[in-house]
């Protein structure tokens, strides 16, 4: 993960006097502040400050990436030559990858107020060298003018609304808007926004309108500040036109999510889109505008070939006659057999949203049956895949019950693993230990979106430690531990 350390570095040093100019990369990039540089997906270089005090650098130490799954459907929808707005970019996790994206005839705005970040962020953008990549040092609102940035206790809290008594210091730093960037820059056909200003979202919304109607960009914004919903930020969207919709893990698309919707409590973000965005998006199969519920869904595959390249499933021998004779196993089979059909790139997206919601609404719904460790891998599995982040949790706390604290560890009937890193992971003759090391590690993924937020909590440390004994190692689940293990690894804000 780590490339080294910089504060101050002399490139030409790095380079030895005379030679021939330097490939991209953090040795060839001067930093006048103290900075880690690690790594993101597709061998990104990015400059972290150099504490584990800090979120960045917390979160890309102990997971190789950022922890939203948005991040991953970003580097998936778009493509070369895009031009891209990355309006509160921090150090620039999305921003960096959003060059990578793009590539060298695309173009990505990063807008960063405060100073010191700033710096980092132009400083990876040198190192990957990626030129088509700018950084504005300003604040994002519906005016132009100065205001005080409260920079918080971690550089993803920075504001404009700070408080006295606010852990952190503040600067000075100029204001403008997102359609004056747009106008000086000379930016056409803007085909993406990602907007995280801590709060000023809706003023930097109605600094957008011009951009909004022209380009219709797809748009992805914070679903809450700290605890609230930003319900004027989506009522300005919805008045230009735009709806609503959140991205669908486990098939990588966006589905709608009309506000107001019950959600879980782990939504962060939600994406808008205007109608021929939407309808765009659609026909490369990254967005379904509906949900298929109208008529019968196609004929799924069996589930003996959903589960067929599952080595730990192989070990339980023949179940030719699984789920036949009705009751709970016949709705276990539907489950899997609708979950496969979900996984099929060739159908319509609405289909495919459909199918997986089926299957997990079939998997949950109540039946009277005793808990069956394969049943509660599968329920698992599917509520992750959905979104539904809460109902795995409340699944995998159940599972632990059984595997660990009772030491029911027996697999009946065929099934899908919790944790999607067990699908190819073979258990040999271990297959119960193989249980309990699936359930422990996909609830520490799920429970928390880092150990930057729980790892204080006692059972979180346990719960790795046992993972370590168990002979199925993990590099991220390792990596936690040893932060957690750490006098400096601590949690800044509760978990959601």
């Amino acid at each position: 993960m780590r490339t080294g350390t910089s504060a101050g570095s002399d490139p030409s040093a790095a380079a030895g006097a005379g030679a021939a100019a330097a490939a991209p990369g953090p040795s060839t990039v001067r930093l006048d502040v103290p900075s880690r540089w690690l790594s993101l997906p597709g061998g990104v270089h990015i400059a972290t400050p150099d504490t584990i005090d800090q979120m960045t650098t917390y979160v890309l130490e102990e997971q190789g990436d950022w922890f939203e799954d948005e991040i991953g459907f970003v580097r998936e929808l778009l493509g070369g030559g895009e031009t891209v707005l990355d309006v509160g970019a921090n150090h620039g996790v999305y921003a960096l990858s959003m060059a990578r994206a793009v590539g060298a005839t695309g173009r990505v705005v990063a807008v960063e107020p405060a100073s010191a970040t700033a710096i980092r962020l132009r400083a990876s953008a040198e190192a990957n060298g990626f030129r088509h990549l700018e950084v504005l040092e300003c604040a994002i609102s519906d005016h132009e003018g100065e205001a005080v940035l409260h920079t918080g206790s971690s550089s993803e809290l920075s504001s404009l609304a700070g408080a006295p008594g606010d852990a952190g210091g503040s600067e000075r730093v100029r204001v403008t808007t997102i359609d004056r960037c747009v106008r000086d820059l000379g930016c056409a056909s803007v085909s993406f926004v990602k907007l995280d200003v801590e709060g000023e979202e809706i003023r930097a919304i109605d600094g957008a309108t011009g951009l909004l109607e022209r380009d219709e960009p797809l748009v992805m914004v914070e679903y809450k500040h700290g605890p609230v919903v930003n319900r004027g930020l989506f009522e300005r969207l919805l008045a230009l036109g735009y709806a609503t919709y959140r991205l669908v893990p486990g098939l990588g698309l966006l589905v709608p999510h009309p506000i107001g919707t019950d959600t879980d409590g782990y939504l962060l973000n939600v994406f808008a889109a205007r109608p021929d965005r939407a309808a765009a998006l659609e026909r490369r199969g990254l967005l379904a505008r509906r949900f298929a519920d109208e008529g019968e869904l196609p004929d799924a595959p069996s589930w003996s070939t959903v589960v067929a390249e599952i080595p730990a499933v192989a070990r339980l021998g023949d179940h030719a006659g699984f789920g036949q004779a009705g009751g709970p196993a016949a709705r276990h089979r539907t489950a899997l057999e609708r979950y496969g059909l979900s996984q099929r790139r060739d159908l319509d997206p609405s289909v495919r949203a459909r199918a997986l919601q089926s299957a997990l609404e079939v998997a949950i719904a109540p039946d009277g049956a005793p808990d069956e460790v394969a049943r509660l891998l599968t329920r698992a599995r599917l509520a992750a895949a959905f979104g539904a982040r809460a109902v795995a949790l409340e699944i995998l706390q159940k599972a632990v019950v059984l595997v660990v604290e009772r030491g029911e560890v027996t697999l009946r009937e065929p099934f899908l693993p919790a944790c999607p890193r067990f699908d190819s992971l073979d258990p040999g003759d271990r297959l119960e230990l193989w249980t309990v090391a699936c359930v422990l590690e996909q609830r520490e993924r799920v429970r928390a979106y880092s150990t930057y937020f729980s790892g204080r909590r006692p059972d979180v440390r346990t719960s790795l430690e046992i993972l370590a004994t168990l002979g199925f190692p993990c590099a991220e689940m390792d990596r936690r531990l040893a932060l957690v293990s750490s006098d400096r690894s601590a949690p800044r804000r509760a978990s959601s």
